[in-house]
């Protein structure tokens, strides 16, 4: 029963993470001001680290939670 309500959790935290790409990527569609290249690469290279660093956090979180053995008194 619990491995599946961590895959639901897994998988709601998979849809933000692609919601909150999509709205990034639309806002940089909008924005008026131009970029040069080497900025937007490394502005896309700080996004994709935030948006990995999440998704480890999510990962790992759910892991600590459900094993028991790893928490401390």
């Amino acid at each position: 029963m619990y491995p599946e309500i961590f895959g639901l959790q897994i998988a709601e935290e998979h849809y933000k993470d692609l919601l909150r790409e999509a709205e990034m990527e639309r806002l940089i569609q909008l924005s008026p001001r131009q970029v040069h290249p080497p900025e937007r690469g490394l502005y896309r290279l700080g996004q994709q680290l935030v948006i990995w660093g999440y998704r480890l956090q999510a990962r790992y979180s759910l892991k600590q939670e459900a094993s028991p053995s790893c928490q401390r008194d």
